[in-house]
Parts: structure tokens; C-alpha cells; sequence
């Protein structure tokens, strides 16, 4: 019997320590241990909670992958907390792998609702704090591109052993791997496949602009349309300049899917930001936004042409009213969503605010304006007295000679002003230019910064853009220069001569000053044209958008060294004699034909200048905006700030990265980052993507650099990899 119990008594401690060496966490796991066959409160496998709009979770066998220690079993019949028998090929007997699989959404699928891709896992040998999870974008079809990392957010919950992640997509196919590793023992792995395609109809805005209420009188809007009725006048457009001071911001939400709780919760008041941000622009870029306080209303919802329309009305309070010669910013919270989650396109307004001085009103319903801001001259020949003086200098143009003459005498003695900032610099009853008192201008044409670095100084800097002869109109409120284009008359092999008086000035044949009507049709073939500088809302992405800008950043103006930048090669479609430009360039955004972007852009090719860069000055070089993208930016380290006074791989990577971080939106795409939250590139085949790497991204993404004449060809190839950057470097 002795004998017995002794035999006995070793059989259990042998079976005790195989136990210990199978699966200590069968012994000793802090957490509760289920068994399968008698808990019926067992986490077998993970469900999502389906919505009204949600795919209905379903379990998704973890497809085979070239990794050989992959779980070949279902997760779904296994407690996660009892020992598993499979171990790895690796030499680390007895380990037990982990399990990952992938709950929603379903394989294969269209994916119309916010993305969250879901699932359950089991540790196997893996300690909690040892896991990694990742998800990974890899190629939808057999390529040799790498797989590169998602960036998103993770949630992982321990207690019932599910897993989901948020990433930040542009719609389009994806294939996606889920993986989960043990970080000190990179061989305990296990991963899920899905495919899916991802065709989010976000809400975006269509319209934005301003309301005038005339003679104090409440606005009113027609309930079936959201027209403001007469009496008030709806003026759509951006950068809008000579606003009323009692003027209310109109923003007009478009959605296929409906917006009922946006609605309630702007009539309730229940949001937590308020949909509309009203930020009084400061004079000095260093000084903070001004906010502005106001009542939000929604006078209209409604569908229009087969889509939910939300107005959205900002009404500054009476205390904080509007300022005369002021800029105002007019932001949307990003959060906005529609019924079903989607979150809205962001954008941001501006606008600037007229003189304090009465307008002259025509009678009728759309009580037109008529405005030259810098006096009628024309039927009072004395107020051109306000800027010319007469017999100071003979000159063959007729504007000011005392403008151009004495001056200019009087700037080179002291570089401080220009003359059109007598008025405009806040002294006088003038619209005050927007950041004013900045470090870096174009051209410096209102530089009332004496430390400042880029002092052309000229007279005529005002005068490039604008024409102060012009009476202000609804489609050229900033009183933008227009030119004269003339067609002739079609000669006898059929061929037209167009003259564009910006290229060919038209006394060079008409030295009499007429211009003839060669058709004898009564009319002339003549018309003026505004040199459009448009932006997000109105920009298709042609030249002509862009004319204000490229008039003068083109070659022509280069061989005449007017300028440094020939900008407008970048802009223009491929010349069979050059390299390709914007054709392969990654800022071409281009839309199929008869569609708009995402966001509701008109935009289809080029993106316009006023994203990246500021109109009258910046603290940055290159009047580069220190918040890009169309949310305000608040957190100083997500704003761009240049380093010293040239445009070098420093600057340029830290411009890049402030859209290409995933999560900066433009024209309804994100902008693909490039490392991850360490600094690693999210693409292990490409180290040059890593925070640490100091080399120009325009090595690789442009044509124009050559790394065996580095000096010579790398400033063309920053100018190259900001305009038209490649995807991938073209063959010389």
C-alpha cells in the first residue's frame, strides 16, 4: 500500500509538471477560466451589433497566407483561454499560435456606411502586453508592390477577445490583412484577409455665400426651395469682398442619405461644436483668430433634384457684429454627420467687409449695386485727383503719372509703403488687406513689416492683379484685372487671328486707337475677359482658373526674367517634345467627364493655388499657408512653418507631410502618409519615407532631378515635386 501511495504520489507530480510546461495559463491565468463544455457563458466568437445601414456581422474564416505558421483552425469553436494542441515549425515547441479572423465587413463587399472593420482573436501563447495588432493594405491584383501599413484607430477588448479598427480610406477596392504578433517573438503570428470596396456618399457642401438683408428688413426664404425671397439678396461666391456689415453666412449641405438628426440637433442646440465657426482674420499672422459669436438656424431642409438639402444660417450677435474693412473666416465642424454616420466634407469661407459708407441701390426685386470703390471718375473727372497728379510726367498710358513717377522717387528713399496702402493699410475707410503686417508678401506690396525679407517694393504690385479703374461686380468683386480678346475676321484660307491684349498690345496695329469692324456686322468681336483666380468652389482646375496667377508665372516672363517660376508648364497638359507635366503629376485630380469630386468640387485637373499658398502674405516663404487643407488647425505642431529663407529638402518634406499624413481631406481624397506614429515608413521596402530621412522627396518624385548633377537640377525639381509631383520617379 506504501508502495502504492509513493507510485501514486510521483504520477501526479509528473502529470502536474507536463501540465505547467503545455499551458501555464491553464494554472495560473489571471483571468476566468471558461470551460467549453460546462459554461455556457463561454465566448465562442465575437458579434457586432447590427444597425438600421449595417452589414449584419458574419463570421469570416481567416484565409490561407504565404505565412507558414498560420492558424489553420477556427477561432470560433475554441475557448481562447484553454490550451490549443498546434505549436509552430519554427524550434518554439509547444507554443501555442494566435487566431485572428475578420467579423465585418463582409468579403467582397460594397461598403456604404462608415468603415469599421471588426473581428475576434485568441492570444495562444501570446501575453497581452506582448500583442501587436496591424492592419495592412496589400495589391488587388499580383504585383510586386509591398504591403504598407493602415494607420487608424485600434480598439482591442480582452474580455471578450474582439478587435476593431477605424482607417481613414478614399473610396475605391481594397484588400486589407489583419495581423496580430507577438512583438517579442515575431514567429508567434496570425493574420485575416478581406477584400471590399468602399463607396462612401458623404454630405458636402454645394453653396456657401452671404444673405443682405436690405433696410434692416428679416430675411425670408421660400420653404420649397430655400430661395431667399426680395428684399434680401443671396450672394454666392467665395472670397467675397465689400460685404454688409449685417450680412448673414449661408451654407447650403447637400446629402444623398437623409439629415433629419443634424437638424434636430441644430434646432435643439444639443451639438457639441457649433456647425459654423465665424473667426475674425487678424491684421499680423502671429496674433490669433478673433471668434465671432452668432445664432445658428436651419430656414430650409428639404430635397432638391432627388437630394436632402440642409440650409445652414449663421447670424453674428448684434454685440459682436461684423467690422467695416475687415476678413472673416467661416469654418464647418468636420463632425457634421448625416443619418447614417457619414461624416461632411469640410470647407472653410472668406469673405471681407465693405466701408462703413452707404451703397447706392437700384429700385426692383434684385436691387443690383452698382460700386466703384475708388470714386466716380467718370462722371467727376475731379476725383481722379484723389491719385493722379497732372503735368509731373509725360507717360503713353493714362494711368497715374504721379503714381509712377514721383512715387517712385518718394519709395526709394523710404521702401516702407506703396501708394494704394495710403488707404488700404487700416488707416483710412478702406478695406484692410488680409494679414497685412506679414513677413513675407507678394511682392511686397503692402509690407509694413520693417524686418522684412522679400522687399521688391514696386509701385505696380497692387496694380498686376487689380485695376482700380473697375466698377465692382458680383463676378469680379476683388476688381481682378480682365484683359481684351479679339477675334478677326476669318481670312481666305478659313483661320482666325485671336488677340489677346495681356500677350499683344493692341497699339501695336492700332497705333489710331480704333478697332475696326472687319465683319461689318454691326458688332465688334470683342469682349473682356476677368483674370480669374479662383479656388476650391469655383475652380474646374483649367488655366484660365488660374489666369491671374499664370499671367505672369510662365516662361515668357521667365526669358524676360520678370519672374523666377514658370509655374504654368506644371499646369499645362504634355508637350511632345518635354517630359510629361501634368498629365502623371499626383495634383491632377481629374474627374470623370460630366461628375464632380466627392466633396462637391467642380474641380478636374490641377489643384488651385489658393491651397497651398496665401494671396497677400504669409509668415512662410513662398506664401505658403501655415493650415492647409479646410479645417482649422489649431494644435501649432499640425501647422506648416518654414525654416530660413530658402526652399529646401527640409521645408519641402515638412510641407509634404501636412497633407500626406492621413488625415488632411482635399477634393474628397486623403492624403496618403508616409510613416507611421514611431517615424517608420508605413512601406518597409522604402526607408526614404521614414520621419528620419533627410533627402528631398523631390528625388524620386519628379523627372527633373538627376543625382549626378545634384546643384544643378534640385531646385527644379522642388518646383517640379510641389506642382506636379510623380507617383513614382519616370525613366530619363
Amino acid at each position: 500500500m506504501r508502495n502504492n501511495r509513493k507510485f501514486l504520489k510521483r504520477y501526479l507530480i509528473s502529470l502536474i509538471a507536463i501540465l505547467l510546461i503545455l499551458s501555464p495559463q491553464f494554472l495560473f491565468s489571471g483571468s476566468v477560466v471558461y470551460s467549453a463544455l460546462q459554461d455556457d457563458t463561454a465566448p465562442k466568437s465575437f458579434t457586432n451589433e447590427s444597425t438600421k445601414n449595417s452589414i449584419e456581422s458574419t463570421e469570416i474564416p481567416v484565409e490561407s497566407t504565404e505565412n507558414p505558421i498560420e492558424s489553420t483552425e477556427s477561432p470560433v469553436e475554441q475557448n481562447p483561454l484553454l490550451p490549443q494542441v498546434e505549436t509552430t515549425s519554427t524550434g518554439l515547441e509547444n507554443m501555442v499560435l494566435p487566431t485572428v479572423t475578420v467579423s465585418t465587413p463582409l468579403s467582397e463587399s460594397t461598403v456604404t456606411t462608415p468603415l469599421i472593420i471588426k473581428g475576434s482573436f485568441t492570444y495562444g501563447s501570446i501575453l497581452p502586453e506582448n500583442a501587436t495588432f496591424t492592419a495592412y493594405k496589400v495589391p488587388i491584383t499580383p504585383l510586386s508592390t509591398p504591403k504598407i501599413k493602415l494607420l487608424g484607430e485600434w480598439e482591442v477588448n480582452n474580455e471578450q477577445f474582439s478587435w476593431s479598427f477605424k482607417p481613414n480610406l478614399t473610396n475605391g477596392p481594397y484588400k486589407i490583412v489583419i495581423e496580430i504578433k507577438d512583438k517579442t517573438q515575431p514567429s508567434l503570428v496570425a493574420n485575416a484577409t478581406l477584400g471590399f470596396t468602399l463607396d462612401l456618399e458623404r454630405p458636402y457642401i454645394s453653396e456657401i455665400g452671404v444673405v443682405i438683408p436690405y433696410q434692416e428688413e428679416e430675411i425670408l426664404v421660400d420653404v420649397n426651395d430655400g430661395t431667399v425671397k426680395p428684399k434680401s439678396k443671396l450672394i454666392i461666391g467665395e472670397d467675397l469682398t465689400s460685404i454688409e456689415v449685417n450680412a448673414t453666412i449661408r451654407i447650403r449641405i447637400v446629402s444623398k442619405k437623409p439629415m433629419e438628426n443634424l437638424k434636430e440637433q441644430i434646432i435643439a442646440k444639443t451639438y457639441i461644436e457649433p456647425p459654423v465657426s465665424l473667426q475674425l482674420s487678424p491684421k499680423n499672422t502671429n496674433d490669433s483668430q478673433i471668434p465671432v459669436t452668432g445664432t445658428i438656424s436651419v430656414p430650409f431642409s428639404g430635397i432638391i433634384n432627388g437630394k436632402n438639402v440642409i440650409d445652414l444660417f449663421f447670424t453674428p450677435d448684434k454685440e459682436t457684429k461684423l467690422k467695416s474693412n475687415s476678413t472673416y473666416l467661416a469654418y464647418i465642424d468636420p463632425n457634421l454627420k448625416d443619418d447614417e454616420g457619414n461624416k461632411i466634407f469640410a470647407k472653410f469661407f472668406k469673405f471681407t467687409t465693405k466701408s462703413n459708407l452707404p451703397y447706392d441701390f437700384t429700385t426692383g426685386h434684385d436691387n443690383d449695386r452698382k460700386n466703384n470703390p475708388h470714386g466716380r471718375y467718370a462722371e467727376n473727372t475731379n476725383m481722379c485727383a484723389n491719385c493722379h497728379s497732372t503735368h509731373t510726367k509725360s507717360s503713353l498710358s493714362l494711368q497715374g503719372v504721379s503714381y509712377q513717377s514721383v512715387f517712385s522717387q518718394e519709395l526709394e528713399r523710404d521702401q516702407s509703403d506703396n501708394y494704394c496702402m495710403a488707404c488700404h493699410d487700416g488707416t483710412m475707410n478702406a478695406p484692410v488687406i488680409d494679414k497685412l503686417n506679414s513677413t513675407h508678401q507678394h511682392n511686397n506690396p503692402i509690407n509694413k513689416d520693417s524686418g522684412a525679407v522679400d522687399a521688391l517694393k514696386k509701385t505696380d504690385s497692387c496694380t498686376s492683379c487689380h485695376n482700380p479703374h473697375l466698377d465692382r461686380t458680383e463676378k469680379n468683386p476683388n476688381l481682378l484685372n480682365n484683359r481684351i480678346v479679339y477675334t478677326h475676321k476669318a481670312d481666305s484660307e478659313g483661320k482666325q487671328l485671336v488677340i489677346d491684349s495681356m500677350e499683344t498690345a493692341c497699339l501695336n496695329c492700332h497705333d489710331d486707337g480704333n478697332i475696326y469692324d472687319l465683319d461689318k456686322d454691326g458688332e465688334r468681336d470683342l469682349f473682356a475677359k476677368v483674370l480669374s483666380y479662383n479656388k476650391s468652389f469655383l475652380s474646374k482646375g483649367t488655366l484660365s482658373d488660374y489666369a491671374l496667377c499664370l499671367r505672369c508665372h510662365n516662361a515668357n516672363k521667365v526669358t524676360a526674367k520678370q519672374v523666377k517660376t514658370d509655374i504654368e508648364y506644371y499646369y499645362s497638359a504634355p508637350d511632345p517634345n518635354q517630359k510629361p507635366n501634368l498629365t502623371d503629376s499626383k495634383h491632377n485630380f481629374v474627374a470623370s467627364e460630366g461628375s464632380i469630386q466627392a466633396d462637391g468640387s467642380q474641380l478636374s485637373g490641377s489643384i488651385p493655388c489658393a491651397d497651398c499658398h496665401e494671396t497677400h502674405g504669409s509668415k512662410n516663404i513662398k506664401m505658403i499657408r501655415d493650415e492647409l487643407g479646410n479645417e482649422r488647425i489649431i494644435d501649432a505642431p499640425d501647422k506648416f512653418q518654414s525654416v530660413g529663407l530658402k526652399w529646401d529638402a527640409v521645408n519641402e518634406r515638412n510641407f509634404c507631410v501636412k497633407c500626406h499624413n492621413g488625415k488632411t481631406e482635399i477634393y474628397g481624397r486623403v492624403g496618403q502618409p508616409l510613416y507611421d506614429e514611431e517615424g517608420i515608413s508605413l512601406n518597409p521596402e522604402n526607408p526614404g519615407h521614414n520621419k528620419s530621412n533627410e533627402a528631398a522627396c523631390a528625388t524620386c518624385h519628379t523627372n527633373s532631378y538627376d543625382a549626378t548633377r545634384h546643384e544643378e537640377t534640385l531646385q527644379k525639381a522642388l518646383m517640379e515635386s510641389a506642382h506636379a509631383p510623380k507617383g513614382v520617379k519616370s525613366t530619363p
